[in-house]
């Protein structure tokens, strides 16, 4: 019993660690990548929803499914023997359909999260704003 309190005590312990790491990339992305991508959507096109949604889920999946994508192709390197409990995802450099379906689904959980970023955005600064989801051509 006191081991399951100290493994929670260190799962927290992590994860106050690297909370600060996961603002400062939250900060990257949204100054390189999403904020120039608004900018763009707004100055060509309407900003709508789904715009929102689509480039949200985008902007979150596609690191994920990248080092994914890289790690199928054999240019990244994948931890041998690597499991899930008593599950392997790896065996002998290769992932197993278990570790497929797992790594694909991480993407899609990070692409549902940038969904809901996307989606607070909107909500907050462009639904009730017309002038925020389109420059206005004369």
């Amino acid at each position: 019993m006191a081991t399951q309190k100290w493994a929670a005590w260190e799962a927290i312990g992590h994860e106050a660690f690297v909370f600060p790491y996961y603002v400062i990339g939250s900060y990257l992305i949204s100054f390189l990548i999403a904020l120039p991508l608004y900018v763009w959507g707004w100055k060509h096109y309407r900003v709508s929803l789904f715009a929102c949604l689509f480039c949200g889920a985008m902007i979150g999946g596609t690191p994920f499914w990248t080092v994914f994508i890289l790690q199928i192709c054999g240019l990244w390197p994948k931890w041998d023997d690597e499991s899930l409990g008593d599950v392997p995802l790896v065996v002998a450099g290769r992932f197993t359909d278990a570790g497929l379906i797992h790594y694909f689904m991480g993407g899609a959980f990070f692409a549902l999260f940038g969904m809901a970023i996307a989606l607070t955005f909107w909500l907050i600064a462009i639904r009730k704003n017309p002038s925020a989801q389109g420059r206005q051509w004369a």
